[in-house]
């Protein structure tokens, strides 16, 4: 199983001719590190994943595997921004010989820390059985102050590349980390639990404890935004539902 450079220049090749949502600088890409290195054989290695991440947006990245030796064993485990790479290995699609890779990134970003999770499974064929293939998993990100109760979004999928050749699953996605004022749960809708929840909220901050909201809830919920939880914004909450469930068409100011 050993890797096939030409098939890795090959795919290096189109990836470098691929348009990339933001130009990078340099030291903003990076190779991580495997954290399951006692098993890692670059001379496996016939697959890459990338990961493009815009400015100001950082992620988690967890990558596992399924195989002989057990289900949901670490591969990968880090943190991440600008681009990442991350190099796998490649396995025979036999009983006692495969792997099938999960991949896992977990996103924050915006003004207020909004967060997105975005997941994939995979395998990489073996290069015995396919020596002169390379492959590449992209998935590039852009992110917009948008609200949407999905705060990710499948944009745009393709495969690049054919049989003896480098190939590319090319994924993109939009993020938006826009809010929604006075949805204090995040469900997406505005109803009197948001309410009950800011008030809950003041009551605990005024009693003298710490508050539990993040940093996303403490921005929805001062919906009069005086930089402070009051009663009045739970008041206010619970009136902007009022007028919504009675066909009203209210407004924060």
């Amino acid at each position: 199983m050993k890797f096939n450079k030409t098939a890795s220049l090959f795919a290096a090749v189109i990836i470098a001719a691929m348009p990339f949502g933001n130009v990078l600088a340099a030291g903003e890409s990076e190779t991580k590190l495997p954290v399951y290195p006692d098993s890692f054989n670059k001379n496996d290695l016939n697959g890459t994943v990338m990961i493009e991440l815009p400015e100001d947006v950082t992620a988690h990245v967890e990558i596992t595997f399924d195989s002989p030796e057990g289900k949901g064993i670490s591969y990968y485990d880090c943190n991440m921004d600008g681009t990442g790479y991350f190099d796998i290995e490649g396995r025979d699609t036999s009983d006692d010989d495969y792997r099938s890779y999960n991949l896992t990134i977990s996103l924050t970003g915006g003004e207020y820390g909004r967060t997105a999770e975005v997941t994939d499974t995979f395998t990489v064929l073996d290069p015995n059985d396919h020596p002169n293939t390379f492959t590449t998993f992209e998935y590039k990100f852009t992110a917009d102050s948008e609200y949407s109760a999905a705060s990710s979004e499948l944009t745009k999928e393709e495969n690049l590349g054919g049989i003896n050749g480098g190939y590319i699953h090319s994924k993109e996605y939009k993020l938006h980390f826009g809010v929604l004022m006075g949805d204090v749960d995040g469900d997406g809708i505005i109803t009197g639990s948001d309410a009950t929840l800011a008030l809950a909220e003041y009551t605990l901050i005024s009693s003298g404890s710490e508050g539990t909201f993040s940093d996303y809830q403490k921005a929805v919920s001062d919906v009069n935004k005086d930089d402070i939880l009051t009663g009045t914004d739970a008041t206010m909450i619970l009136r902007y539902y009022t007028a919504i469930s009675s066909g009203g068409n209210p407004s924060w100011t």
